[in-house]
């Protein structure tokens, strides 16, 4: 988006009727000489019309040779000498120090005294000035904006989202100086050559670009001497909003697409499903739950049933606590929850046409399975919403003398059947009926055994059906098969993994297709009856990647599906621990992941399935979380000294770096200070920088542009740069939170709770902004 400002070719050199005096200190190797321009050095130079209007007025002093040096550096003296010159009749906000660095004779003491007292420029500890140290263009800007008095929003997010919107390498700006150089942006006061959306805050700065910061101090008045081509010029709107943050024009608002008849505690949202191009969701108010769905618009945000009641209209049907279990790309499964209660309502099956929003409960189109929910003390679905076999979903019924293996197509009598019952101790190695559902093309497999002792059963065995009472079969007793919501059975090409222990091998990772002969182990990677603890992590289209324990430390292992091509990629450190919490997928088929040094910390890891080509990118990384691949490139928060922020990799470690702080911390300094006992000359602590936390929460890609929540209800989008980075609202959502994001075709959908609950919807940009990824230097501080 276009944030840009116009300006005039020439802008004036005149603050309250003075006229700035850019002097350069006489040094005994390089005598200044008093003659006026032409300077021999200047032409063609960038700045040349600003040092040529300054030279004829005599404001500046060249060299004896006739140069200007346009591009050599200055001193912090210098510069103290020049802003100095430039505002004699500043006013005086403290007294000066004797520095121990500035000796009594110095050519420039008066000049840094003075620049002291009047709160352009600080010293550092141990009462030091450093007069010859060359000062750097974050240290210049900051003496610039200094000098103004102009009222700019007090705001740190206005702050960041400055920085972060123009500046390409805006995580190079130390903190110290992050204030003073928005304010200075914000008034059109930055200059940068060749490009002045690269602010280069550490370099030293140059004679010409310190005539051409100078140049920008007024633009009002008549004298047209003195000018800088605005191409340079860091400029934005004048136009900030109530959150003090430049207006762009390329926003998109977003809109309410529903209001719902609903308390403001009510669950709007928090159960989803999508299929196709459609999202379906629930509105679960007191003890009757709603089944929506919508393709983000008003007219096709529609009620499919309000789950109240069966087609008795008795109130015999749980109503409450309604979720997702099965999907097909034609249906999809609500069960909402079993009251237990003696007499109370039984849970409810419900099935839905995603195409004709046709909804029924289970005793619409299968009384027997009504039946068998009647008496049922637990109901067990997946872990995560099961993927239907020929679209018919399982469903795992314990009573109190069996449990009961039924299929379903959520439409038809016929299309439901009870495929087995078992004894009512039929369970996995958790001691429930098995929630670790897996869908492969031909089966849908569970864990399970009939076992007296429930409590810790030595063995399970793994079991797979093909939607019929024959082809429902146990495959092998394993041993102990280790499951949970964060390991369930993964299906991969036709195939399930998963892991069990055993004496013989310990914890392993097994694999099966559905039958006898092809359940097997994998590998025994930790040889013997020691466990590797093996983990899968992620997969790619031809390979699934292992994070195990071997006698020599972590590694990482991959196979693409059977024991002969299951192999070690990388011995990743002998302290290593597996973590396994966030992985992400390059579009090229590199996997990004996390091996943990410490309890309290994790380094990330990228491969390409190749000793050379697995590495890490980022140490010290504290649990990253709710990544996404955007551009080939992974975003993910990040927690350092800034705070918890935005960071990009592309799999490098130079490519791996914070994007932006959009909320930055505050800089407290004793500054200016009066002496203290044992230090009449007075004492200055560095500026100290308290950070804080942008928190990214909800990544989600739509289409050019990446969606994020931030720490205050903000809504950012970007196209992946500092300078794409755009505030798209600041969500009034009352004393919750607004829901998480979801990409739906050409929109971004997400829940507010104030009065009432709202559905809103953002559509995407028709215009996506430039896809350039810069790659910004760590910062340095400075005082």
């Amino acid at each position: 988006m276009s944030l840009f400002r116009s300006h005039s070719h020439k802008t004036l050199l005149i603050l309250n009727g003075i006229a700035p005096l850019l002097i350069a200190a006489p040094t005994l190797a390089q005598p200044l000489s008093d003659r006026p321009t032409p300077f021999t050095d200047i032409g063609n130079h960038w700045a040349e019309g600003c040092i040529e209007g300054v030279g004829n007025e005599s404001l500046m002093k060249g060299y004896l040779d006739s140069s200007f040096q346009p591009d050599g550096t200055m001193t912090r003296a210098e510069f103290a000498a020049v802003i100095v010159k430039a505002f004699p009749n500043a006013p005086v906000v403290r007294a000066a120090p004797n520095f121990s660095d500035v000796s009594p004779n110095f050519w420039g003491k008066d000049a840094i005294s003075a620049a002291y007292e009047r709160g352009f420029l600080t010293g550092y500890p141990d009462n030091l000035f450093k007069p010859a140290q060359a000062i750097s263009r974050a240290q210049a800007i900051i003496i610039i904006a200094n000098t103004q008095n102009r009222a700019t929003p007090e705001i740190a997010a206005a702050d960041a989202f400055v920085l972060s919107q123009y500046f390409t390498d805006a995580n190079t700006i130390p903190a110290y100086a992050r204030p003073g150089i928005a304010q200075a942006t914000r008034n059109s006061l930055v200059v940068s050559y060749p490009e002045a959306d690269r602010l280069r805050p550490n370099d030293n700065i140059k004679r010409g670009e310190a005539t051409a910061l100078l140049c920008r101090i007024s633009e009002d008045g008549s004298d047209v001497r003195h000018y800088v081509d605005s191409t340079y010029v860091a400029a934005f709107g004048e136009e900030f909003d109530a959150e003090g943050l430049p207006i762009g024009s390329a926003r998109s608002e977003p809109v309410v697409v529903k209001t719902f008849d609903a308390d403001p505690n009510s669950t709007v949202f928090s159960e989803r499903l999508r299929v196709g191009n459609q999202l379906f969701f629930t509105d679960a108010s007191g003890k009757v739950t709603d089944l929506w769905k919508t393709d983000g618009t008003a007219a096709g945000t529609q009620l499919m049933r309000s789950l109240a009641s069966d087609s008795n209209n008795n109130n015999a049907v749980s109503t409450s606590g309604g979720s997702f279990v099965g999907a097909s790309k034609e249906r999809l499964w609500i069960l909402t929850a079993n009251d237990y209660r003696p007499g109370g309502p039984r849970a409810g099956l419900w099935s839905s046409d995603v195409i004709t929003g046709k909804t029924q409960e289970v005793a619409d189109f299968s009384p027997a399975l009504a039946a068998a929910l009647l008496p049922a003390e637990e109901i067990h679905t997946g872990w995560y919403v099961t993927q239907a076999l020929n679209e018919r979903i399982p469903l795992i019924i314990k009573t109190k003398t069996n449990t009961q293996l039924w299929m379903t197509d959520g439409k038809s009598n016929t299309g439901t059947q009870r495929l087995a019952t078992f004894a009512a101790t039929f369970r996995d190695e958790r001691a429930v009926p098995s929630q670790a559902l897996a869908t492969t093309d031909n089966h849908i497999f569970f864990v399970a055994a009939e076992r007296k002792d429930i409590v810790n059963p030595e063995s399970v065995a793994l079991w797979r059906t093909d939607g019929t009472p024959e082809g429902t079969l146990p495959l092998q007793t394993i041993g102990k098969i280790d499951l949970d919501v964060a390991n369930p059975i993964l299906p991969w090409k036709n195939q399930v993994y998963f892991t069990a222990t055993t004496p013989e091998t310990g914890k392993e990772m097994w694999v099966s297709d559905g039958t006898k002969g092809g359940t097997r182990l994998l590998k025994d990677i930790y040889s013997g009856p020691e466990s590797s603890s093996v983990s899968i992590i992620g997969k790619t289209e031809t390979t699934i990647f292992m994070l195990a324990n071997s006698s020599e430390g972590q590694e990482l292992w991959a196979t693409e599906g059977s024991p002969e091509n299951t192999r070690l990629v990388k011995r990743l450190g002998s302290s290593a621990q597996i973590e396994k919490d966030t992985i992400y997928l390059g579009s090229d088929g590199r996997l990004f992941f996390n091996a943990s040094k410490t309890p309290n910390s994790t380094e990330m890891w990228v491969t390409d399935g190749t000793d050379s080509g697995t590495q890490p990118i980022l140490l010290d990384s504290r649990y990253p979380y709710g990544a996404v691949v955007f551009k080939d490139q992974v975003f993910f928060p990040h927690n350092t000294s800034n705070g918890e922020e935005l960071w990009v990799s592309n799999g490098t470690t130079s490519g791996t770096y914070q994007l932006v702080d959009l909320t930055p911390g505050q800089t407290s300094t004793l500054y200016p200070c009066d002496p203290i006992p044992g230090n009449p000359s007075g004492y200055c602590t560095p500026p100290v920088y308290t950070p804080n936390s942008t928190r990214p929460i909800a990544l989600t890609v739509l289409g050019d542009f990446l969606y994020f929540m931030a720490s205050g209800n903000r809504l950012f989008r970007t196209d992946g740069t500092v300078r794409g980075m755009e505030l798209v609202k600041v969500i009034d959502s009352g004393d919750r939170q607004p829901s998480i994001l979801v990409a739906l075709d050409q929109r971004i959908l997400y829940a507010t709770y104030g009065d009432r609950p709202q559905l809103w919807s953002i559509a995407a940009p028709k215009t996506p902004a430039p896809a350039e990824f810069n790659q910004p230097v760590n910062t340095q501080s400075s005082p």
